[in-house]
């Protein structure tokens, strides 16, 4: 059963499941704790931490810990210092890095993000990784999931990089991502619970690792006991974040990290023993729990918190939903009708709009379709209008189970947005409409709807739940006509709990 964490954040780099494996916590239950998931800050929690309405945190180190009690006012007693995950899954793989002859260089530029926009540097850092001397080489090059997405390993390889990633199935699925980008996150998370396990993979047999910056990645090289260095030829702005924004407390932070990992000239001797004993540090060594502890600690925060249990026991609800609609569509296909049925009618079950209000939408309506039966020769009718804050909506994708069915272009005139919105210049022809071909798809469905923007953001609008009917007559159309009805109750009964628990 597929258990949905507190919060999202627990699941990037698969830290939730190399907690509960270390520990032996149920992989069914949610983690009662909201982890740290990186290092992209000396010191704070990203803002996106408190987001939602949650109670406890784990952090990395001390250090951090205390900062984030005086910046965040965090009760102390909700604040936890127990190392981070990286070190419970990498210590028992210690022993092989040290068995292992290292040669070669593994490199890790920078990586993007759905909110920033693709830079126009890594060519050139292509190039200065290929000027290394022949003591760092060969090299390979390990990108960030999303930069593969964005075709961004295909620089490397022109240089005649070897190229990687920690979510292999998104580089042997690209082609298929190129053609259809909605795809991209059905391969990423597939992979996401063993993210750092290829890390270790890709890290086990080099000499050095390198980047443009500092980040997870450097410490996390450094402790397995390679020797990283940051290189990025002319490009200081790449080293880390602004000086002039840091207090004297960062400042001197900075210096010191600077210091371990920054390289002026290639011949600078590399101290790996000083920037383990860094690296044990900044990843919180000396806070690792054992694994009985931190068991009975889960555990025991687990019962004393009535939010996560609630949410543990939606999620099971909703899952055992699924599974029964999942048994009920197998019941569909065995009844053994050969011919194609002719689709007659079609029911919208449910629409419903985005739950989570979006910082990138103005405004926007999904006007069609309503709920209730239609017959329309199995099309169904899409409409609606949508514009953007700060960058336009150029297009919508309809999509259905990773698949984008359609997009459609914002070419409809709304007038009557116009008179709601007239302060908005793109209100004009701010509308969409399709009829969709259901053939094809599942007898019950959920179709999305993105908002596709300028900025290649994205913005979900809603979905639609329907469900059509077929022209099968004779005994099978009546066992048939049973299962369906079956299958609706019990949809009908998803469709509640996915409001109840907001998913």
């Amino acid at each position: 059963m597929k258990i949905k964490e507190i919060s999202k954040l627990n699941i990037f780099y698969g830290h939730s499941k190399i907690i509960k494996d270390y520990c032996g916590y149920p992989l069914k239950k949610p983690l009662p704790i909201l982890i740290a998931h990186g290092l992209n800050n000396l010191y704070k929690l990203d803002d996106e931490h408190f987001n939602e309405f949650l109670f406890d945190y784990w952090v990395w180190n001390e250090e951090v810990r205390q900062f984030n009690i005086n910046l965040y006012k965090i009760s102390p007693e909700n604040i936890y210092n127990f190392g981070a995950p990286f070190i419970y899954l990498a210590d028992e793989y210690l022993s092989d890095f040290d068995n292992t002859e290292p040669q070669g260089t593994i490199a890790f530029p920078s990586h993007l993000n759905p909110g920033r926009p693709v830079d126009e540097w890594y060519d050139e850092y292509a190039q200065l990784l290929k000027d290394l001397p022949e003591e760092f080489q060969p090299i390979t090059v390990s990108l960030h999931p999303y930069d593969i997405s964005k075709g961004l390993h295909q620089v490397f390889q022109k240089y005649g990089f070897t190229t990687v990633t920690c979510s292999p199935l998104v580089l042997e699925n690209y082609q298929e991502i190129k053609k259809n980008p909605g795809v991209f996150w059905k391969y990423y998370n597939h992979g996401g619970p063993y993210f750092l396990d290829h890390f270790l993979k890709l890290c086990k047999g080099k000499k050095y690792a390198t980047s443009n910056k500092i980040a997870a990645a450097s410490y996390y090289s450094a402790y397995l006991g390679l020797r990283f260095f940051i290189y990025h030829g002319n490009q200081p702005g790449h080293l880390l974040r602004q000086e002039q924004n840091f207090t004297p407390e960062e400042n001197e932070e900075y210096r010191k990290i600077k210091s371990f990992f920054s390289m002026e000239n290639l011949e600078q001797a590399i101290n790996s023993e000083m920037q383990r004993e860094l690296a044990q540090e900044k990843l919180g060594v000396q806070y690792k729990q054992g694994k009985k502890e931190l068991r009975y600690f889960l555990e025991r925060l687990f019962n004393s918190r009535k939010y996560v249990q609630r949410q543990y026991e939606q999620q099971t609800e909703l899952e055992k939903a699924k599974a029964e609609i999942s048994r009920l569509k197998q019941d569909l296909e065995t009844t053994g009708i050969e011919e194609q049925p002719k689709v007659v009618e079609i029911e919208v079950l449910n629409v419903i709009k985005s739950l989570k209000e979006s910082d990138l939408l103005l405004a926007n309506s999904l006007d069609r379709p309503k709920r209730g039966k239609s017959s329309n020769q199995g099309k169904l009718n899409i409409a609606g209008w949508v514009f953007g804050k700060n960058s336009p909506v150029v297009a919508i994708e309809i999509i259905s189970e990773g698949k984008v069915l359609q997009k459609l272009e914002m070419n409809v005139p709304r007038p009557d947005v116009i008179k709601s919105y007239p302060e908005a210049s793109v209100a004009k022809n701010c509308g969409f409409e399709t009829n969709l071909s259901i053939s094809e798809l599942p007898q019950v469905v959920d179709i999305g709807l993105e908002a596709v923007l300028a900025n290649e953001k994205r913005a979900s609008i809603g979905y639609i739940s329907i469900r059509h009917q077929s022209n099968v007559s004779g005994s099978n159309g009546i066992v048939l006509t049973k299962v369906e009805e079956r299958l609706k109750r019990a949809d009908f009964r998803l469709q509640e709990i996915k409001q109840k628990i907001q998913v």
